[in-house]
């Protein structure tokens, strides 16, 4: 049987972990990238996405840079 002490390490432990990894859930950055990164006007693109919320709304405003 376990001792008392050891009941209060694993819950600590416990605590710990999803303390963890509550942390990393809440300062994820959402992020999305580009399939090409650049091309001509009718290049077709893919966009991908991850730690937004389900069903998120972003804008992604067309832009245009000139290379130097």
């Amino acid at each position: 049987m376990a001792s008392a002490r050891q009941t209060q390490i694993g819950k600590f432990c416990r605590i710990f972990i999803a303390i963890l990894l509550l942390a990393g859930i809440c300062f994820g950055q959402p992020a999305v990238s580009l399939s090409p990164k650049d091309g001509p006007p009718t290049t077709t693109l893919r966009v991908s996405g991850s730690g937004f919320t389900p069903y998120a709304q972003i804008d992604m405003p067309p832009t245009s840079r000139k290379k130097q």
